[in-house]
């Protein structure tokens, strides 16, 4: 039965159709959680599903903040010789804002190390600093913040890469100074107090070395910068979601990725989308006997930006709101971010959570020959729970098996102007149906198996003796952590009570509940154990 309709679902992908939808996704240009051009995308997306024979489709809105540039501005002067550096491809850094004009001083080491900052009077100047991409662009949070620390008035943050690429994150959160800490990305309730007050420009690698070039030779640089963006504390965005129920109607498979992106976004995640549509509509317009479990579609908004009053996690706004509201009928998701990547050799990561969703994958790809055979290599999350950077983590964080997939070949594109579908096409015609051999096979025993074949236990024990290790680990730290060590214990005594009573019941919201609590537990241990120092108990879930 498996091995039948897996072959008719893989035989009617059609790369052209994936190609197509994504064409008329980048019409829309970016697409920014509350923006219009958000709106028009889901109505596309919503448009297209219900074209295919789908048994429903419907349309779920939630709040996000928008930030949207109105204007950048940047101008250099060298009044050394009253010449002017030509300024081309600039780009703002979404949530910063303000106006800046003051001298430029260079911060080496990408201004990640606090002391370059205290070497160079930065106070009143504007900061010129190499965006550390090669470590994770979301280090520029980091920067940001040493450069409010020490009281520069303007950023100009240059990228990692040649070729007049340039780059956009999000930064949100303000210094605080509150004890020995440095910042805070914690929300005081007001937009002002929470967003960048200081603008922050990012510029091609060629315009940042131009710049330190002059500065090396002793030239008197001088920047004026500016920022003007539209606010909307509180705008509208959307889900949009499809369904083929099974006759379980109350327990549901997602297969979801989200449609809002910077710049084009081909392959985050654009394309991603459109494989997406066409698995909804290979599902949909193929006779095959009704599944044990409904299959759920979903093209999430609000991934990359939109979190509420700019919350210190405002990323993944979407699946957090269809999480939130279907979470009871939630019993496997896989996601689909930067699934396909524009650089050979290709490779399909499927990133999966919890030892007993790994062992159950591994053993069906390597039954199938797709690991050997396809582009295909399965991994788990080590760092299970940190690991919150797409739109699996709601679901990880209510106890929800996952499989994240993804090509890991974005590299130097990611989040720049530079991610275009024309890098993508010869890659997806080439290698797309064996993205979908990843996809469709684990999928199809997990919709068709009588009974759910995850045991929820399983993955229970073996999270309870990652943790038991961990916190014999932090016994070394007792002097800091001794009363996070007591807690922790007292945590795992009642979840060793919990996890008797599943063993013996198997029910499965029971399990929920219990790989629920684990989850909680061993991000705060996680935590604790990487910075080895206190970590306030009280404060340490994302979503509050």
């Amino acid at each position: 039965m498996f091995e039948k309709s897996i072959k008719s679902i893989i035989k009617n992908i059609s790369p052209k159709n994936i190609i197509e939808f994504s064409e008329k996704q980048t019409e829309l240009q970016e697409r920014i959680a509350g923006s219009e051009e958000s709106k028009k995308a889901s109505e596309l997306i919503k448009e297209y599903m219900k074209s295919l024979n789908l048994d429903d489709v419907w349309i779920e809105e939630f709040r996000v903040s928008l930030w949207k540039p109105k204007s950048t501005y940047l101008s250099i002067v060298d009044k050394s010789l009253g010449e002017i550096i030509n300024v081309s491809i600039i780009s703002p850094n979404p949530y910063s804002h303000g106006a800046c004009k003051a001298e430029v001083v260079y911060i080496p080491n990408s201004g990640l190390n606090e002391l370059d900052w205290k070497e160079n009077n930065v106070e009143g100047k504007v900061a010129l600093v190499e965006w550390p991409c090669r470590v994770s662009v979301y280090n520029l949070k980091d920067i940001a913040i040493h450069a409010q620390k020490y009281g520069a008035c303007g950023l100009i943050v240059y990228d990692c890469v040649f070729g007049n690429v340039v780059r956009k994150v999000v930064v949100a959160g303000n210094y605080s100074k509150i004890g020995e800490k440095a910042y805070t990305f914690r929300y005081n309730g007001s937009v002002q107090e929470n967003l960048i007050p200081i603008p922050i420009i990012t510029v091609p690698r060629e315009l940042g070395f131009s710049i330190l070039r002059k500065i090396s030779t002793g030239s008197d640089l001088h920047a004026e910068l500016c920022i003007e963006a539209d606010i909307v504390p509180e705008a509208i965005d959307r889900n949009v979601v499809g369904v083929i129920y099974g006759k379980k109607d109350n327990e549901w498979i997602t297969v979801g990725a989200h449609y809002d992106c910077w710049f084009q976004g081909a392959s985050d995640n654009t394309v991603s989308v459109s494989v997406l549509m066409e698995l909804a509509r290979a599902y949909s317009s193929i006779k095959l006997p009704t599944t044990e479990r409904s299959l759920v579609f979903i093209a999430y908004g609000a991934e990359e930006s939109g979190g509420l009053h700019f919350e210190p996690w405002y990323w993944i706004r979407g699946s957090r709101a269809f999480v939130e509201k279907h979470h009871d009928k939630l019993i496997f998701n896989y996601n689909l971010d930067a699934v396909i990547g524009p650089f050979e050799p290709y490779k399909i990561l499927i990133n999966t959570l919890g030892a007993e969703t790994y062992e159950y994958f591994s053993k069906l790809l390597t039954k199938y020959d797709i690991l050997k055979k396809y582009q295909v290599n399965i991994t788990m999350f080590e760092n299970q729970f940190l690991m919150s950077g797409s739109d699996h983590y709601p679901y990880v964080i209510e106890g929800i098996p996952i499989a994240s997939i993804h090509n890991g070949t974005l590299g130097p594109y990611y989040h720049t102007n530079k991610d275009l579908l024309e890098n993508l096409i010869t890659i997806i015609n080439r290698h797309i149906h064996d993205l979908m051999i990843g996809i469709v096979v684990p999928l199809e025993y997990l919709l068709r198996s009588k009974t759910f074949p995850l045991d929820y236990s399983r993955n229970a024990e073996r999270m309870m003796s990652i943790i038991t290790d961990k916190a014999q680990v932090l016994n070394k730290y007792a002097v800091k952590t001794q009363i996070q060590v007591t807690k922790l214990n007292e945590s795992l005594n009642k979840f060793k009570e919990l996890l008797e009573k599943v063993a013996k019941n198997k029910i499965s919201t029971e399990n929920r509940v219990v790989l629920k609590y684990l989850y909680e537990e061993y991000r705060v241990l996680s935590v604790m154990y990487m910075e080895k120092k206190l970590v306030t108990w009280e404060n340490h879930n994302y979503l509050s």
